[in-house]
């Protein structure tokens, strides 16, 4: 390794012993079919629980979905959208059906999970 190369190397180890989370280390992470989800601090990282809440959340969508009656699309409001996960995960398993309006507070979790769903759901 060059030195350049090595001292990346160490300030990642570093940060990794600091107890920083990988997704944030590496600043990004898989998610429910999304490969390369983007992950920046402040916003919380997705964790299996939340791939769990979505499967829970999917089904749940899917049996309304059979009984939706309406031409629209349902609309899903995911508020505190952070990296936008959640919505995105919903939104790219049924394109034609739900639209998922995201929200949150802060404006750089806002830019993030635009960013997230333009690298999805485009």
């Amino acid at each position: 390794l060059s030195k350049d190369e090595r001292d990346a190397y160490i300030s990642l180890l570093e940060r990794r012993m600091q107890h920083e989370p990988l997704q944030y280390i590496i600043g990004k992470w898989d998610f429910h079919f999304l490969t390369g989800l983007k992950i920046k601090k402040p916003m919380l990282c997705p964790r299996p629980e939340t791939e769990e809440l979505v499967e829970l959340v999917l089904a749940e969508v899917g049996n309304l979905l059979r009984d939706w009656k309406e031409k629209r699309k349902m609309r899903i409001l995911d508020v505190g959208c952070g990296t936008g996960a959640i919505g995105i995960a919903i939104a790219n398993k049924y394109p034609a059906a739900v639209q998922v309006v995201a929200l949150d507070v802060l404006p750089e979790a806002v830019d993030l999970s635009n960013e997230n769903a333009e690298q999805f759901l485009s």
